[in-house]
């Protein structure tokens, strides 16, 4: 069939990635991309205990601020089913896919957040993620 498209017509896929930072140091992050109101992981790291899950809450709340309609985290890994995740049957993801692909592109925020304000709430500490769609240059940390 025809490439997705969002609702002005253009073409609605995106290269995206999320990072945290805490003191100056890299310590999780993961790419994937967007097609509407999809987005899929593709792979993560983490190099700090419990970063990985920072990652993947402030995430899950950034993409839920933006309107994503799902968060395709591919394999059901235990992990994953622990913070939430549930696996869907094949014929349900391809209707939630079909319908999603058609929205709009995703309008992430881009530069430095509060991860502990969007994990937690206001009074959280404050490592941050980086929110950085292909459309913007690349995060150089000062």
């Amino acid at each position: 069939g025809a490439p997705p498209r969002g609702g002005g017509g253009e073409l609605s896929a995106q290269a995206l990635s999320f990072e945290v930072w805490e003191k100056g140091h890299l310590v999780a992050g993961e790419v994937g991309y967007s097609v509407g109101g999809c987005y899929t992981s593709l792979s993560g790291f983490c190099t700090v205990p419990s970063s990985g899950s920072v990652q993947c809450v402030a995430t899950a709340k950034i993409l839920e601020k933006a309107g994503a309609r799902f968060w395709d985290l591919g394999m059901g890994l235990a992990y994953k089913l622990h913070m939430g995740a549930r696996c869907l049957p094949r014929s349900e993801f391809l209707r939630l896919l079909a319908r999603a692909r058609d929205d709009a592109p995703l309008e992430l925020p881009t530069g430095m957040l509060d991860a502990g304000a969007l994990c937690r709430g206001p009074s959280a500490p404050a490592p941050r993620v980086e929110a950085t769609g292909s459309r913007d240059p690349p995060f150089s940390p000062s």
